[in-house]
């Protein structure tokens, strides 16, 4: 998601600001005023800017009547995303908002969600709207002049937004400017907690947030290389205050974003041990196919192998509620491709099939999503569309929502 989010972005750069990477363009560190007669800014006052971030209350309330049971879904098509609470028993939908994203950026917590808004082709115009669902406002986080919005999580209370941003004037193929904010929504504020050029920073990129843990009151990020239209797999984690930057997890180790647990306590990734591919697999451009998996315990860096397969491949993966286990998509190499064939609960020392599956070569599972009641829900894709699947109980998989020509993300459970 952020990969492909950040070569958007770098489309949109390269476009606007066509002088950033011209031979003769000056660099950031020479930079001077357009008058020529003040100083150059230090990188921490590029990074930092003078002018604030906002947070900006809406009035009014949306009126909508939520589900007792139910999960928060991304319906996205043709460059817009609607929010919409699904009803897991009636399988009804109440539209929540439509706005247009893109791809979907989004954090969930208790019954706030926030997501990333695009206005225009400047991405200096995005912003992140948050709703919360059982109050029934909705807020604005609208970053200062120059700076767009790359990335963000939501406290584990969904009182506070913690995101990332790049100086869109002064970052370019050479360097990145960017800040780190925290945004206080119950009052109203946002506080700059690190910029580029302090101390301890990732010493090349932009570190984005992903998730935030109330169990070690830490905020993990990935570091991102947006210029070059790639995502560098480094994970760090910090305090809320900006103290505490520190490297979790190193670039090769892990295919894919790690997920962490429900109670913030580990992380379960992906690796690939190459000898273990099917002999016959030709690597293809990108990160290859994960086959092990694996659980860390980011405050100790203790890692622990929960499965690893031979031959075949694991593809999308969720923690069950209660953190007992992960439900895997496990792939099968057939006819020279990784196919979804089954899905696993995978506990530390043990594992079970829970249902087996038989995709067309052209389908492949992209996301598994499970809250606390019902059944566990699966996202197919095919190329002309997406499906929500899910296990109705019955020895075939129930089709809850098909989406021709678009894609389905789920974001959170109602009701828990």
């Amino acid at each position: 998601m952020l990969k492909r989010l950040l070569g958007h972005l770098v489309l949109v750069f390269l476009a606007l600001f066509p002088g950033c990477n011209s031979p003769g363009s000056k660099s950031p560190d020479q930079a001077i005023s357009e008058t020529g007669l003040s100083p150059a800014k230090t990188s921490w006052e590029k990074g930092s800017g003078s002018a604030p971030d906002k947070v900006v209350n809406q009035e009014g309330v949306f009126d909508i009547t939520l589900p007792d049971r139910g999960i928060v879904l991304a319906l996205s098509r043709w460059g817009s995303t609607s929010l919409v609470a699904f009803n897991v028993t009636t399988g009804t939908q109440t539209p929540l908002v439509t706005a247009e994203t893109g791809e979907l950026v989004a954090s969930f917590a208790g019954d706030t969600i926030a997501y990333l808004v695009r206005k225009g082709v400047h991405p200096a115009n995005n912003y992140v709207e948050i709703l919360n669902l059982r109050r029934k406002v909705r807020q604005l986080v609208k970053p200062a002049s120059e700076f767009a919005i790359l990335g963000f999580a939501l406290s584990s209370s969904g009182s506070q937004l913690f995101y990332s941003e790049i100086n869109l004037r002064w970052s370019n193929s050479r360097r990145n400017f960017w800040r780190i904010g925290i945004g206080d929504l119950e009052k109203q504020e946002t506080h700059i907690l690190m910029a580029s050029g302090t101390e301890g920073r990732p010493e090349e990129g932009i570190p984005v947030p992903f998730a935030w843990s109330n169990r070690s009151r830490e905020i993990y990020l990935q570091r991102l290389l947006p210029f070059r239209g790639m995502v560098s797999q480094g994970i760090w984690a910090m305090k809320p205050d900006g103290s505490g930057l520190r490297r979790v997890l190193s670039e090769p180790s892990y295919a894919g974003l790690p997920r962490l647990s429900p109670d913030g306590d580990v992380f379960a990734y992906l690796a690939t041990k190459i000898d273990a591919l099917p002999r016959d697999y030709t690597p293809n451009p990108g990160r290859p196919p994960g086959n092990v998996l694996i659980v860390m315990n980011p405050t100790t860096g203790e890692e622990t192998i929960w499965a690893q397969k031979m031959g075949s491949a694991f593809s999308a993966f969720a923690w069950s509620p209660d953190e007992r286990e992960l439900v895997v998509s496990q792939q099968e190499w057939l006819e020279g491709q990784f196919r979804d064939a089954a899905f696993l609960g995978i506990e530390k020392n043990s594992s079970r099939e829970l249902k087996k599956i038989a995709l067309r070569p052209w389908r492949k599972i992209t996301d598994i999503h499970m809250c606390r009641r019902g059944p566990f829900f699966w996202v197919e894709e095919d190329g002309k569309g997406a499906s929500l699947r899910g296990d109705g109980g019955g020895p075939s998989p129930a089709t809850f929502l098909t989406l021709p020509e678009g894609k389905i993300k789920p974001v959170g459970c109602l009701g828990e």
